[in-house]
């Protein structure tokens, strides 16, 4: 078996794994920004931006639009969660190819990382309860959720999810978290608690990217591989609903109101060597 071969039959290293790897690579600034405008509102007067291939986090002051400081974490840092409290970020250090498996927490009042936490194989989403007791941490290549205590900053449940995991979020009254599973093609829906898997719905194709309206009675999952978005009632775990937007759509924000929500899309073939991102407009 050469090298190319060894390689390939690694875990996570399957041919649509490793684009699926490259089309996170080039989106991930326009879904940072996605995922980090609402951030930033919450953190007041500061967005903290993952930038991985200098394995650090950003701090942008959103007022002077400028960087105001450059914090090193793991290696190749993915997405970043503020604490509800607004007192830390944790960020997931994925690895890429280099295994690192872990959760920097990062300090808002010093920005600087005051503990790192092993979790998972290729962490990528990161999202807390709405409480700020527990963040949950989603690991790609383990196929599962780390659920981290925010007190003792230890892992203290593991929940196995569909294959391929990616995104998560949480119903506003906390009782239960959505993550999407790209490879299976649907959403987990997730008991937080008892730290179980309830239900799985079918979505489309690769989904990654989701979102909540503020109410909390429905979901918007962006299906990356069938150029749509599938709207979920949380009443009776169904897709109600399915959008058509541009090719490759990744990431998705609905407004405070409710009333819109807006996709990330990338209309190139992965071959191409320049991005094209847009923004569609879609009335919930």
């Amino acid at each position: 078996m050469n090298h190319q071969q060894l390689r390939d039959s690694e875990p996570g290293n399957s041919l649509r794994a490793r684009q699926l790897r490259f089309c996170a690579a080039r989106w991930l600034a326009l879904l940072a920004f996605l995922t980090l405008y609402s951030v930033s509102a919450a953190a007041q007067s500061y967005a903290y931006v993952p930038t991985h291939k200098s394995n650090s986090v950003s701090v942008i002051n959103t007022t002077t639009r400028s960087v105001i400081a450059e914090i090193p974490v793991g290696v190749q840092p993915l997405q970043v969660a503020i604490s509800p409290d607004r007192a830390f970020a944790y960020v997931t250090n994925s690895g890429w190819f280099v295994p690192n498996n872990d959760v920097s927490v990062i300090s808002t009042a010093t920005n600087t990382v005051v503990a790192t936490i092993p979790v998972g194989r290729f962490p990528v989403g990161v999202a807390f309860t709405p409480n700020g007791a527990f963040a949950y941490v989603v690991n790609q290549n383990s196929n599962n959720v780390s659920v981290i205590d925010a007190t003792t900053r230890t892992v203290t449940a593991t929940i196995t999810v569909g294959t391929n995991p990616w995104g998560v979020a949480f119903a506003p009254n906390g009782a239960f978290a959505y993550v999407t599973n790209q490879d299976t093609n649907d959403v987990s829906v997730i008991n937080t608690a008892t730290n179980t898997v309830v239900s799985r719905i079918p979505v489309g194709a690769n989904p990654v990217g989701l979102a909540l309206t503020p109410d909390g009675s429905f979901i918007y999952v962006a299906n990356c591989n069938s150029a749509s978005v599938s709207v979920i009632s949380t009443a009776t775990n169904s897709v109600v609903s399915t959008v058509s937007v541009g090719t490759f759509p990744i990431a998705i924000a609905i407004t405070p109101n409710g009333a819109s929500a807006y996709v990330a899309t990338d209309g190139l073939a992965l071959t191409e060597p320049m991005l094209m991102s847009q923004t569609e407009y879609l009335t919930t």
